[in-house]
């Protein structure tokens, strides 16, 4: 089973999985790989934003996509383990 915490920072991200994690381990489950993934706009916002910069708008683009940044996600894989096995 594969989850994903979002949040503004790893921080963050890591909060939820941990609350999650404890619930998870009394049913059984074991985290066994978390992967960070640490988003940031696509170049071609960037791109579009700098081209827009002739019509004025692309400099408000420009600032918002500088003061807001894209959600960051902590994907954790879960296992159970196999019966018998120590």
């Amino acid at each position: 089973m594969v989850r994903s915490y979002a949040g503004a920072n790893q921080g963050e991200a890591a909060a939820r999985y941990a609350e999650d994690a404890l619930k998870l381990a009394d049913d059984g489950w074991v985290a066994v790989t978390q992967t960070w993934v640490a988003d940031d706009w696509n170049p071609a916002a960037y791109l579009a934003a700098l081209v827009l910069v002739i019509f004025v708008i692309g400099i408000v683009l420009l600032i918002v996509m500088a003061l807001i940044k894209p959600t960051r996600t902590l994907l954790v894989t879960y296992q159970r383990p196999q019966p018998g096995t120590p």
